[in-house]
């Protein structure tokens, strides 16, 4: 059995009125109510505009790649569970799937669809077609990105908005070092763009593992593979496609959980909840979904992270894997400056500091993800400075848990400290890493690399 691994990277809609009911059709079977009027489930006789009290969930399953069907299976589910409409609320869930074609390879274009799941006055799901892309579109991009959230934003004005995205993911890295690492340069030029040599970087989307005992596949910001050519998207290039102050973004994708994400998307999202290390295929609880997200007014994406770790924490052996938290991106101001003074401080010790007492999230000696306690813990810091550092981290972390080990018997690791937060280790990087990684907020803040 192979282990499959997530890794990080307007035109005219055709109506395909065959499929489902319009949006204003779901509206005529409601007498008296329309986008702007329409019920909600816990609020007895209140009636009020569904701007005011709506919430629109944006689901990105970008699976036009090597997980199309673990992918497919994930929407399936979801629209299993709970979901808005049928005179309960006037919640909105959207789904942005991109994924291969049902018949061929998934290097074979097939187009991108955005759809808005419902019920309808009589508890039926139903799944109405609202926009589709060109076959030749890149999904994981960021024009895409905000295409989707602003057609979201525009059609749909609501109190709030979240999005989950799920698909291969790299957290911070640039688009295509991680598979290939060695052979990456960076190189800035004069008008700011960034350049890499020895074209075209094409990424490992992942590792195939052959094993005798059976492991799970695993997931490994987003990915299209288009022939022969494989597309991601870099972390400032998504934050910057992000057109309005979402409530939460979630990530069912490995390696997110870094503190150059959450600081990143500071200032698009309040809460972010990602993985610190990989990702088994069947990530969160889709079935789950719509009642933590859509059920009630406040969305609670707390516990999607708690179910995704209760699901695995429950398993036995190589299924017993899993890093979760979530982080009020409002609240990480007290964890910049503290950092920024100890890497100031104790810059010397990264030189001479043992990599290998540092708690990794990495396998295959991809070592660009340790833990963010554990690295300034080992620069010996004092007594007092540990104790500065671990309330900057709680007053950020708000929720965190991890398996003890993590892929146990498949080059795995032990999770010995789990702070809720992984980060870069100059000390065990790469010089042309380091000279991206400037380019990061989280560096401009704290001085990491110089």
């Amino acid at each position: 059995m192979y282990i499959y691994i997530k890794k990080i990277s307007f035109v005219l809609a055709a109506l395909l009125g065959l499929l489902a009911s319009s949006c204003s059709e779901y509206y005529e079977q409601f007498p008296g109510l329309s986008s702007d009027t329409a019920p909600f489930g816990d609020s007895g006789n209140t009636r009020l505009p569904s701007e005011e009290v709506r919430h629109t969930f944006i689901m990105f399953s970008l699976g036009h790649n090597n997980l199309s069907s673990s992918l497919q299976q994930d929407l399936g589910e979801l629209r299993s569970g709970f979901v808005p409409g049928g005179g309960r609320n006037d919640n909105v869930l959207l789904i942005f799937s991109h994924r291969a074609p049902a018949s061929g390879s998934w290097s074979t274009p097939n187009s991108p669809v955005l759809e808005r799941v419902y019920t309808d006055i009589t508890g039926n799901v139903v799944c109405d077609t609202l926009k589709v892309w060109p076959k030749e579109t890149i999904s994981a991009s960021a024009a895409t990105i905000r295409q989707v959230l602003e057609f979201a934003r525009d059609e749909f004005p609501s109190k709030s908005y979240g999005m989950l995205l799920s698909s291969h993911a790299t957290g911070y890295l640039p688009a295509g070092f991680y598979g290939k690492h060695d052979s990456y340069i960076f190189d800035r030029s004069a008008s700011g763009a960034y350049k890499r040599a020895r074209q075209p970087y094409v990424s490992v989307p992942y590792y195939e593992i052959p094993r005798e005992d059976g492991e799970p596949m695993v997931k490994s910001i987003g990915q299209d593979v288009l022939g022969s050519s494989s597309h991601e998207m870099e972390l400032a290039a998504f934050s910057d496609a992000i057109p309005m102050k979402l409530e939460y973004i979630l990530f069912d994708a490995c390696l997110m959980g870094g503190v150059e994400v959450a600081w990143q998307l500071r200032d698009k999202c309040r809460y972010v909840g990602f993985s610190q290390a990989e990702v088994l295929s069947n990530g969160f609880v889709y079935t789950e979904i719509g009642n933590r997200l859509l059920s009630t007014r406040t969305p609670d994406p707390k516990g999607v992270c708690d179910d995704y770790f209760q699901s695995y924490a429950v398993q036995t052996g190589v299924y017993n894997s899993a890093t979760i938290s979530m982080v009020d991106c409002s609240a990480m101001e007290p964890l910049a400056i503290v950092c920024s003074e100890l890497f100031a401080r104790y810059r010397n010790a990264f030189s001479s500091m043992d990599t290998g007492k540092v708690q990794p999230y990495f396998r295959q000696n991809l070592h660009w993800f340790y833990d963010l306690e554990s690295i300034v813990t080992n620069l010996g810091i004092t007594e007092e400075e540990s104790a500065r550092l671990k309330q900057a981290l709680e007053e950020c972390v708000v929720y965190k848990n991890a398996t003890e080990y993590f892929m146990q018997g498949a080059n795995g690791f032990e999770i010995k400290t789990f702070s809720g937060l992984s980060m870069y280790l100059p000390a065990n990087g790469h010089s042309q890493l380091d000279l991206y990684y400037k380019t990061l907020d989280w560096n401009t803040a704290t001085g990491l690399v110089q």
